[in-house]
């Protein structure tokens, strides 16, 4: 029964889908991969994935391919060694907010890392050290102005894994606490200035799944997003992506 309603419930939100614009419903990481992260992907790059442990951003194949090296960096071990064999041609067990590197990438790609950060400014300035001179950074972070975060930060972390684990699947790692510091794209581009990158760009995107199970809340986000899409874009959408690149000398 309760399958069911959900089911129900998703397909009343994927009609009422079409009225809305087509600027609002490209999904942020497929936008974010196909904009920020390809573009940048080169024959003897050596690319810094951050905080993806367990769900590389750049799939074997595709690494392969592009003949690209891959290190993986993220706070856990445990979430490194879950990741595909041969994901990472190298990883690194460290906090990105206490690490810093020497001029190591041509690249670094990270996504939703950001909300987890305590101290924006210090994993900025880490980031920095961890890129070459003339290399860039394309992170993707959702919103602290969304619907879906201002629930997510009220609810504490054990509240929040359990109501993604019935949701998705429990093999999925949500108990990571959020702050949601710095996650506008005013604030986090102004951060970004502040520790020396050039900003080059950003994308905001407006799509999510979270209210297709139930379609009165659905409407209501949806209709909310819209008037801000319209007259504020980038305030209040779900997710934002930022390309950053570091000056050369």
């Amino acid at each position: 029964m309760v399958k069911k309603f959900f089911v129900v419930n998703f397909k009343i939100c994927s009609l009422l889908e079409r009225f809305f614009p087509i600027g609002m419903k490209t999904h942020g990481y497929s936008g974010f991969v196909r904009n920020f992260v390809h573009p940048l992907i080169g024959p003897g790059k050596v690319v810094f994935d951050v905080g993806s442990g367990r769900s590389p951003i750049l799939d074997r194949d595709l690494k392969h391919c592009s003949r690209i090296s891959v290190i993986g960096l993220d706070i856990s071990e445990h979430e490194l060694n879950l990741a595909p064999p041969g994901s990472y041609d190298s990883k690194i067990v460290a906090d990105i907010g206490s690490w810093s590197g020497q001029d190591l990438a041509d690249l670094v790609i990270c996504r939703m890392l950001f909300e987890h950060l305590p101290d924006v400014a210090s994993a900025l300035r880490n980031f920095h050290s961890l890129v070459k001179p003339g290399g860039r950074i394309a992170v993707l972070l959702p919103c602290r102005n969304s619907f879906q975060a201002r629930i997510s930060s009220f609810l504490p972390s054990s509240a929040r894994r359990k109501i993604l684990h019935s949701l998705f699947s429990p093999s999925i790692n949500a108990g990571y606490p959020v702050y949601y510091q710095s996650c506008t794209i005013s604030e986090l581009t102004c951060q970004c200035q502040k520790a020396g990158f050039e900003v080059e760009g950003w994308e905001a995107f407006y799509w999510s799944d979270t209210f297709f199970l139930f379609w009165p809340a659905y409407l209501i986000w949806r209709m909310v997003g819209w008037i801000f899409y319209s007259i504020s874009p980038g305030t209040m959408c779900e997710n934002f992506a930022v390309m950053l690149r570091k000056p050369l000398p």
